[in-house]
């Protein structure tokens, strides 16, 4: 049950947003929306506000926002076709970068809660050196080991790995200390270890810097792997459809709201990077269009780009149905 409300929650969250953005700039430029909606088939609720009608459906698989002369010819003014080059491109650029400002959001939420560890201690481990000594307590600040500055977490750990005696130098209630411990050899005889966890702080510029930081790394990396595709991909990486996408938010679910979402993150990510593929019935299909005729200078025959979507929607969903039978066999192996 954990894993089926997750999915929901997850993929409605990042469906919602990707839509949202079409939705919002559709709006702002007085372009006409007939529908919102998220999922697809039959309609299982549904109101009108307005001229839009905005609904949840059946199949929780994606969502749309349907506009007045999108893929058909029309004469109303507000129509999306009868719209500026430059209106229609802002419309359908805004839902992937809703999603890229989704995972920005998530991965912001994520290292702001959990905090950035400092080099100050937040926890004796008990029957550990530091917790035996009776020399440091919780709240000490490390300046110095062995002569050796200390002005991060990183530096702390790297300096106590490597050697067994420690001449500290610290920071309690405004006053400087120096302190001895001697340090032990971890369970798998790797480095040396006193048994104290850092304290944490929260930085809320920061968590932002490294969150976008982050959701750029995430997004070259899933651009590398869908360039490596024609040459086979990349060893150890397969495609997974929403049987293997449910199993890795049950998982995640099960490890906590932090992993829950940073995977949000990374899946938001997937979907804006795969949305401005220039493949039809795609956002970077129609985006395709949009600037060939700005090229071109000439309006396209918006009958032939409707039967080029409408094919390409149709092998997107062969492709989809494809890809959630290999899913499906892989729980059998």
């Amino acid at each position: 049950m954990i894993t089926f409300i997750s999915y929901i929650v997850v993929f409605g969250v990042i469906v919602f947003f990707h839509e949202l953005g079409h939705f919002a700039v559709a709006k702002l430029h007085k372009i006409k929306v007939l529908e919102f909606a998220l999922g697809f088939g039959p309609k299982l609720v549904s109101r009108k506000f307005g001229e839009t009608e905005y609904g949840i459906r059946a199949f929780p698989l994606g969502g749309f926002v349907k506009m007045e002369g999108e893929d058909t010819l029309s004469d109303d003014p507000r129509s999306f076709l009868n719209a500026p080059a430059w209106k229609r491109l802002t419309v359908l650029f805004s839902g992937p970068l809703m999603n890229f400002i989704l995972a920005v959001l998530v991965f912001t939420i994520v290292m702001w809660g959990i905090g950035f560890p400092v080099n100050a201690v937040g926890e004796l481990i008990p029957d550990m050196p530091a917790a035996l000594s009776g020399e440091l307590m919780p709240g000490d600040r490390i300046l110095e080991i062995n002569d050796v500055p200390t002005p991060t977490w990183n530096d702390v750990t790297a300096q106590i790995a490597v050697q067994p005696s420690l001449n500290m130098v610290i920071e309690r209630d405004g006053q400087q200390l120096d302190i001895q411990l001697e340090a032990v050899r971890d369970a798998d005889d790797t480095r040396y270890i006193v048994g104290i966890r850092p304290l944490t702080e929260r930085d809320a510029p920061r968590a932002v810097f490294l969150a976008a930081r982050q959701t750029w790394v995430m997004s070259t990396e899933v651009i590398s792997f869908l360039a490596s595709l024609p040459a086979g991909g990349q060893e150890g990486v397969e495609i997974v459809g929403p049987v293997g996408m449910a199993s890795m938010v049950g998982e995640a679910a099960r490890g906590g709201i932090y992993n829950l979402l940073a995977l949000t993150g990374l899946f938001s990510i997937n979907l804006g990077i795969f949305n401005l593929l220039p493949l039809p019935a795609l956002d970077g299909g129609r985006i395709f269009f949009v600037l060939a005729e700005l090229i071109l200078r000439r309006k396209i025959d918006k009958e032939k780009e409707g039967l080029v979507h409408l094919a390409g929607f149709a092998l997107l969903m062969a492709l989809m149905l494809f890809v959630l039978y290999k899913d499906i066999l892989r729980l059998f192996q």
